[in-house]
């Protein structure tokens, strides 16, 4: 019985300690942000890093602060924020189950990563289609997608999202 309530006990900690993690990272990226009052490419990559952060726990704060960092990314003329907006803001549509929408941002980021020639942008651009498509179980399509990133990935020896990448296409059969 002791044992049973030692390991339990090493659960509940490791959870809320593991929320507790969670919770001082997003208190401090808002921190920064509040203390950030230029309207620049540092802050939209902090809305971004928010916005990603919220996803797993709230979908309408993560798009509000991606719909954030896209405005002020147009405003100040920051290509790759824009694209990594849209890409954001398509994840946040795919997670709502809004596929159209999600695959025409997605699209227009991917777009702006291509024509800046930003091997790694692509690269994300890719996996974020990939994904709205197999979230679909359109496997065939979302497959060639991801293949197309883990080309990128290879060519740049990003050794760590190649990996996600064979994850990816392994999920996808």
């Amino acid at each position: 019985m002791l044992r049973i309530l030692s390991i339990t006990f090493v659960f509940i900690s490791l959870f809320f300690s593991g929320a507790f993690a969670q919770r001082n990272k997003m208190d401090s990226l808002l921190n920064l942000l509040a203390e950030n009052k230029k309207e620049d490419t540092v802050t939209v990559d902090i809305l971004l890093t928010i916005s990603d952060e919220y996803r797993p726990v709230s979908l309408d704060n993560a798009l509000r602060y991606a719909d954030t960092a896209s405005h002020l990314s147009q405003k100040i003329n920051f290509q790759r924020g824009i694209a990594k907006s849209y890409m954001e803001m398509g994840a946040i549509y795919t997670d709502k189950g809004h596929y159209p929408l999600a695959l025409e941002l997605v699209l227009k980021g991917l777009k702006i990563g291509e024509s800046l020639q930003d091997n790694e942008l692509t690269a994300v651009g890719m996996n974020r289609l990939a994904i709205v498509f197999a979230t679909q179980q359109q496997y065939a399509k979302a497959r060639e997608y991801f293949l197309k990133a883990l080309a990128i990935f290879e060519k740049m020896r990003n050794k760590s999202s190649q990996a996600v990448m064979l994850n990816n296409i392994a999920n996808t059969y």
